[in-house]
């Protein structure tokens, strides 16, 4: 009985010490892998070249100076490409196969390049802004143009104007000669119209034209005055109605030849609606639409400045309204019309340019006695002369100088006088501001 019992403690215990022991860790087969680059390097070192049974291989990044990799393949003769993603079984190669590259033959230092294996100097392409030439590679501001375009308006027949302003083509280059402004040829002609004129100096076509106000305005962005037409002063200018009644006659200032602009006035006749209309203004009341609207209204017809144009707008900036708005506008037919219609009394007032009573005169007794000013508008701007905005200030100043020395010579007369002009004065765009008023309002009208 203790035998078996020794035996099975024995055997028990003999149990017990095996349940104890670890069991053996196996270790995960690897592979060698090489890559053959054939010259190449890599971008980044290989840390090691193992890879575990049944893994991939990574494509490592590989250069070669001159040459552009085609592949890699499992054998040395590139006949069988290596697959990157299939599962490695053992050791093995890879190989690199590469092609070369194409390059030039030769380098050029810099600011030259290869043509036709001749190094050749850069051409560096300028551009310069307008007004300006490509001189040494240096943008210069250009030369005047060796032809100069003046344009004329057609106020009068064309082949009259031509044969008036024929010999301004060789004064005025003389003139620009002396100042320093040497042109090959001063060419005049006439435009086809006003508008025509002008838009051709706006768009660099030609470089001078002879313009009035209301035509600039239209095209100002490409115009730029330079002179206006000037005439003798008359000895009143005001804008407040009553300075003109004191019963004596307006009259010009002799050779004052400083006058860029004149004025229209609104007369009150010797009609009973006429002398209630300037007592009104004479006792320092104002005038109201109420007061105006029913009179014989005594105008011109709608292209005339002085007699409808500018007083149209003296009615829309006193009442708001318009000439269309009257219920008594009549148009006589003229200036000196207007005058006899107020000392007939068929019309109580009339639109008439500032020295009208100097030159159109009462039947009986004196215009300037038994008429009164209720109205003035504001400065009706002479024609001018204006060059393209393309126009260098230098020479837009020479031009200046050249009309007045040309227009104040008595021998050059017949020329100006084609436009009545017989004096000239530098003017800025400031003086067509109320031109632009009436432009602006003409269109709100339309």
């Amino acid at each position: 009985m203790k035998k078996i019992l020794m035996l099975l403690l024995l055997v028990l215990t003999v149990t017990l010490v095996a349940c104890d022991e670890t069991p053996p860790i196996i270790e995960p087969q690897l592979y060698e892998y090489t890559f053959d680059v054939d010259g190449g390097t890599f971008e980044t070192p290989m840390v090691d070249n193992l890879v575990v049974y049944g893994n991939s291989i990574i494509e490592p990044t590989v250069i070669n100076a001159g040459y552009e990799l085609v592949g890699w393949y499992s054998d040395s003769t590139y006949n069988v490409p290596y697959d990157f993603s299939q599962p490695v079984y053992g050791n093995l190669t890879i190989y690199a196969l590469w092609e070369e590259v194409e390059s030039d033959s030769m380098a050029c230092d810099d600011g030259y390049t290869l043509v036709d294996d001749v190094c050749q100097e850069e051409v560096v392409l300028v551009v310069c802004p307008d007004g300006y030439a490509l001189v040494d590679f240096i943008c210069e501001l250009e030369d005047v143009p060796t032809v100069l375009e003046v344009v004329f308006v057609p106020s009068r027949p064309a082949n009259d104007i031509l044969n008036a302003v024929g010999p301004l083509e060789l004064l005025l280059k003389q003139e620009l000669s002396d100042l320093g402004f040497d042109f090959d040829e001063v060419n005049v002609t006439v435009s086809s119209s006003y508008e025509t004129g002008a838009e051709s100096v706006a768009n660099g076509n030609a470089d001078i034209v002879f313009l009035p106000g209301s035509t600039y305005v239209m095209y100002s962005d490409g115009l730029v005055p330079i002179l206006a037409a000037a005439r003798d002063s008359l000895n009143k200018d005001s804008e407040n109605p009553r300075d003109w009644n004191d019963g004596l006659p307006t009259i010009m200032i002799p050779d004052s030849k400083d006058a860029v602009y004149y004025r229209s006035l609104i007369l009150a006749g010797s009609s009973t609606k006429g002398r209630e209309l300037a007592a009104i203004v004479n006792t320092g009341g104002t005038l109201t639409w109420d007061d105006i609207k029913d009179a014989a209204f005594c105008h011109g017809s709608e292209n005339s400045s002085a007699s409808y144009i500018y007083p149209n707008l003296w009615l829309m900036e006193n009442f708001g309204k318009s000439m269309m708005d009257l219920n008594n506008g009549i148009n006589p037919g003229g200036y000196g019309a207007s005058i006899t219609a107020l000392e007939n009394e068929t019309c109580d007032v009339a639109a008439v340019y500032g020295d009208a009573r100097m030159h159109n005169f009462f039947i009986e007794g004196d215009a300037f006695e038994l008429t009164d000013v209720i109205g003035v508008t504001k400065p009706i701007a002479n024609d001018g002369i204006f060059v393209g905005a393309h126009i260098e200030l230098k020479l837009a100043e020479a031009l200046q100088i050249a009309f007045m020395n040309l227009i104040g010579d008595p021998d050059n007369e017949s020329i100006f006088d084609i436009y009545s002009h017989h004096a000239y004065v530098p003017v800025s765009f400031l003086l067509y501001e109320t031109a632009r008023e009436v432009y602006d309002l003409g269109k709100r009208l339309d």
